[in-house]
């Protein structure tokens, strides 16, 4: 392909504008040829720029084209500014209006002031070359040496800059996961092993009076694909969330949302194990909402539709089978406000109070329903009967009689009069086979 002078000078302005002054190649579905669009929300004056080779004396004929794309890259970035059109066509001319300005740029030749002025070193990026086609592709490789090194420097994260408390959370969560598979091997049954070492299982709850499962639920996982996908939620939210919070801040946050979300399932849904963090990763979801509000980052039109389809691609993750709505829904609530709560923003200030307010009565009418759901349906005695035996295996004997008395008292206080025997039956035919397996 042969490369006119007035390309290899456009390229040369790219690859100055993108190396020097970190302006991003935005890239158009209907861009024409030799039409780059460049654009750097941080450069307050042109955060939009367009490099073209074509003749153009005056900008009224491309004013429909050149607005409508204007406007989408200024929409996109979250930014506002003048258009600024670097021509490199000899024949085109100077050219205004209100939203745009077009300069000439030609190779060895005087720069207007206001370039140099705007982008010092521009003014010696443009001159002849022997070779076109060489020029062009080693502008090329320029460009490609930079994009690969933004691209390794966003996957190489310096060891300082990781998230401390997170890479602590998630070092814990996966401690449990082991445990919690160790155990499984020993008494059979994975779920139970979950339960016995933290999960959420309202039976518990109830009977042996375990309200500290409602914390320590978020940190057991037993499938290896829910803790990945966990983690990896939880290093994301952490990495950014560490950085607007304070420690105690992020942590409270955390804690509480996981709280929050197992004590909506206490009290909206059955009996069922509940395990793992992501009612706490949708309390700092919430937080994270808060602050992109809190700073303006909420206003960038690319923001919004990221964190739309974050949003939305967890909310389909919440209607999912054998996924608790009620965990989510609790989480990101209460992150959600304590996060606004500890913003502080001027003009949030009444705001803020009433939210305060709000949430006290939120935590009293809380604690006003848990007396009033201890209702345990179903019943499950062969995971009781599990529970206990684990507890007999370790020789945690006293505990295990524990939890069989309290199981079989809630069960009577239910009138679930076949609870008894059901479990008796279980812990029997559990003996039966640990003596054939002996």
């Amino acid at each position: 392909m042969q490369y006119r002078d007035s390309d290899v000078t456009c390229m040369q302005l790219l690859t100055f504008l993108v190396t020097h002054y970190n302006y991003q190649i935005v890239t158009l579905r209907q861009n024409q040829s030799n039409d780059f669009w460049l654009a750097n929300p941080l450069n307050k004056e042109y955060p939009v720029i367009r490099l073209c080779g074509d003749v153009s004396t005056e900008l009224y004929s491309q004013d429909t084209y050149l607005k409508s794309v204007h406007q989408v890259i200024l929409s996109a970035v979250g930014a506002q500014g003048l258009l600024l059109i670097l021509n490199t066509n000899e024949l085109s001319a100077a050219a205004e209006n209100e939203y745009a300005k077009q300069y000439v740029v030609l190779p060895d030749q005087i720069m207007d002031e206001i370039l140099i002025k705007a982008f010092p070193g521009i003014e010696s990026v443009c001159h002849k070359v022997e070779n076109n086609q060489e020029e062009f592709l080693k502008c090329t490789k320029r460009l490609e040496k930079k994009a690969m090194n933004e691209a390794r420097q966003r996957r190489k994260i310096p060891v300082k800059d990781l998230p401390k408390l997170t890479m602590v959370l998630i070092g814990i969560c996966v401690a449990v996961f082991i445990l919690v598979n160790l155990l499984s091997l020993m008494n059979g049954e994975l779920t139970s092993a979950a339960i016995f070492l933290g999960a959420y299982y309202k039976m518990s709850v109830v009977s042996n009076f375990e309200y500290w499962r409602l914390l320590s639920a978020g940190f057991v996982h037993a499938d290896i694909f829910h803790l990945l996908m966990n983690m990896m939620a939880l290093f994301n939210l952490g990495f950014y969330c560490e950085k607007r919070y304070t420690k105690k801040q992020f942590l409270l946050i955390l804690l509480a949302s996981i709280v929050a979300g197992n004590l909506f399932v206490f009290i909206g849904d059955a009996n069922i194990a509940g395990l793992g963090i992501s009612g706490g990763l949708f309390g700092l979801l919430g937080a994270y909402i808060v602050s992109l509000c809190a700073d303006g980052s909420i206003k960038n039109r690319m923001v919004r539709v990221n964190l739309t389809s974050t949003i939305m691609m967890n909310v389909f993750i919440s209607l999912l089978p054998n996924i608790s709505l009620m965990a989510h829904l609790g989480g990101f609530i209460v992150g959600g406000i304590l996060a606004f709560i500890m913003i502080d923003v001027k003009r949030w200030k009444t705001l803020r109070m009433h939210t305060r307010n709000a949430f006290i009565l939120l935590i009293v009418g809380l604690c006003l329903l848990v007396p009033r759901v201890q209702r345990i349906d179903p019943f499950y005695p062969m995971t009781d009967a599990i529970l206990i035996t684990t507890a007999q295996k370790l020789n945690l004997n006293g505990y295990a009689e524990l939890m069989k008395h309290n199981f079989i008292k809630t069960a009577e206080s239910q009138n679930e009069s076949a609870y008894e025997p059901s479990l008796n039956a279980a812990l029997k035919q559990l003996q039966e086979a640990k003596h054939e397996k002996n």
